[in-house]
């Protein structure tokens, strides 16, 4: 049977783009892992994290309990410190680095197979060809960011969604709770993660053309994710003093988008940074994490209440900034910024890779969804992407943001590319999904 599917060329095809997206990858992590400069970073906290988690400890910041920064990514990190901590030829750095390469690749084969079943057979191939030669998903490989975690979990988890409740096929509700407790850990790597709880209900309303069961499969799905959700923040109001589910961070994010010193995107003026950070758990001067927590959330929220032409101003830069181009990619590699990794050239050059291939997806992407009506009848893809989007106009903007959104618009870019590529295979997207 496997030699049958080989002579195929278009399953050769496939595991070629497989195999050259996971050596790409490869080659990056061992050419461009570098160390962590500053200890302050999101960077050197995670791994300062991770440690803590792999001796059986919680995060601390200056000593302190805290919640700063969302758990799962360092949770995720925790074997991986354990192993390097115990080797000394091996840095844990790598180690992520190598991680983020099974991940990467593993976010190409599960975008190809969401295209597959929601576009067509044919959508398979571009799109895995697509994601494999995705630069700045390359770049993210040697960084220590939860990026690359996320976007593989957003692409598995909307295909395991798929899988279990295409055209409303009855499943044991224990399917449903494991794949909620998933779901809880991809909330714990990134707060959006919690748009997933619906990624079922979408497929029933998109498959069977009812929302009959949505109710039903998201309540499995939402206790599968407290499972892992209660005791996080049960820990936080024990330790740090506030329930928080999943990180205070989220004050500084609103803070940082809802101010007087709001531009959209991070400021990092001194009085930007004293307004949404004193007092927190990075001010060195003495924190009251949970006092900060409290106040900051408070006042960004009124402010935004009291400013709404602002509040339009700045949702049009915040959506702006984060899909305008990739170029933060290449930084967040090089240390952000600290430690280049190439002449000047060559990094425009890098620059150039990242922002072609985005801004050709975003207009393969548009394209897509304007001729394909099998796009438009994606609704768990849309609709996560676009929830993925409006999460960031709660806070400020960075580009790295788009990360997990850019897999799902590359199923929408591979609708447009058996369109004008093989336009006799095209039809075959217009029945998937049948109703």
């Amino acid at each position: 049977m496997a030699a049958r599917a080989w002579r195929e060329g278009r399953n050769r095809s496939f595991t070629l783009a497989v195999l050259v997206a996971f050596a790409l990858r490869l080659a990056w992590a061992v050419w461009a892992t570098t160390s962590i400069s500053n200890e302050l970073t999101d960077t050197a906290q995670y791994l300062a994290y991770a440690e803590r988690f792999s001796g059986l400890g919680t995060p601390e910041l200056y000593g302190e309990p805290t919640a700063f920064l969302p758990p799962g990514y360092p949770l995720f990190l925790a074997p991986l410190a354990f192993v390097a901590r115990h080797i000394d030829a091996i840095s844990v750095n790598f180690l992520a680095s190598l991680a983020n390469v099974v991940l990467g690749t593993a976010t190409v084969v599960f975008t190809a197979l969401l295209a597959h079943r929601w576009i067509g057979p044919a959508a398979r191939n571009p799109a895995a060809w697509l994601m494999a030669v995705a630069a700045g998903h390359v770049y993210y490989t040697s960084v220590l960011l939860s990026e690359t975690l996320f976007a593989a979990l957003t692409t598995g988890l909307l295909f395991l969604a798929t899988v279990l409740v295409w055209h409303g096929r009855e499943r044991p509700a224990r399917w449903l709770v494991a794949f909620g407790v998933l779901v809880g850990f991809a909330m714990l790597v990134r707060t959006p993660g919690v748009i997933l709880l619906a990624a079922p209900a979408l497929v029933l309303r998109a498959t069977a053309g009812s929302w009959r069961g949505g109710l039903k499969a998201t309540g499995w799905v939402l206790l599968g994710s407290l499972v892992l959700i209660v005791p996080w923040t049960v820990r936080n109001a024990v330790q740090i003093g506030v329930a928080v589910p999943i990180s205070t961070n989220n004050a500084a994010f609103l803070c940082g988008g809802h101010s007087e010193y709001a531009t959209g995107g991070f400021d990092q003026t001194p009085e930007a940074l004293e307004l949404c950070y004193g007092g927190g758990p990075y001010d060195p001067r003495g924190a009251d994490e949970p006092r900060w927590y409290r106040e900051t959330t408070s006042e960004a929220i009124g402010w935004a209440v009291r400013h709404p032409i602002d509040e339009v101003r700045l949702t049009f830069w915040k959506t702006y900034l984060t899909m305008a181009d990739d170029g933060q990619a290449l930084s967040d590699a090089e240390d952000f910024g600290a430690q280049p990794l190439a002449s000047d050239r060559w990094r425009a050059v890098f620059r150039t890779l990242a922002n072609g291939w985005h801004w050709a997806v975003l207009a393969f992407a548009a394209a897509g969804l304007w001729w394909a009506r099998a796009c438009r009848r994606a609704l768990p893809l849309w609709v996560t992407a676009a929830a993925y989007l409006v999460a960031v106009w709660g806070g400020l903007a960075l580009p790295r943001y788009h990360h997990a959104i850019m897999p799902i618009l590359v199923v929408f870019a591979a609708a447009a590319v058996v369109a004008v590529a093989r336009p006799e295979d095209a039809a075959q997207t217009a029945e998937v999904p049948a109703r």
